[in-house]
């Protein structure tokens, strides 16, 4: 009998759900461990503030659908918008989130994010990354009130 090595994922529970008007029920993000172990490779910094991430996945200010980035055509996904409780650095150390800065998580439609960071806030929507109103989104599906 052969054996079959199975895919982990790390499982991220308790994410606001994009396709519910109040997020409810709560669903699952799932983070592959290849991705996991190459955050580590690449920048301590993402690696750190997955913690953040997670925070903004359970409780975001906003949730935009249709993603564009630099002029390319809009893709399916979401982007999670918040402000977590704390920024990590790349050494480990914390700091309080800085002002005029939101954290975006990018998810795909199969909930796995995929990209997360610091972006500055939009002036003209709260707790919303530039461009939010430009364009950059399909659409706003959730803004916290």
């Amino acid at each position: 009998m052969g054996s079959r090595v199975p895919t982990y994922h790390h499982e991220i529970d308790g994410v606001f759900n994009p396709h519910s008007a109040d997020g409810k029920p709560p669903v699952t993000a799932r983070v592959t461990p290849a991705r996991f172990s190459a955050l580590f490779k690449k920048s301590r910094f993402a690696a750190h503030n997955l913690r953040g991430a997670i925070e903004v996945l359970q409780d975001p200010c906003a949730v935009f659908q249709g993603i564009r980035s630099d002029g390319d055509p809009i893709q399916d996904g979401w982007c999670y918008s918040g402000r977590p409780s704390l920024l990590w650095h790349a050494n480990g150390n914390t700091s309080s989130f800085p002002t005029g800065q939101v954290m975006v998580v990018f998810v795909t439609t199969d909930l796995v994010p995929y990209e997360w960071g610091l972006e500055t806030e939009d002036p003209n929507i709260e707790c919303a990354p530039l461009g939010a109103d430009d364009g950059r989104f399909s659409r706003q599906t959730w803004h916290r009130t």
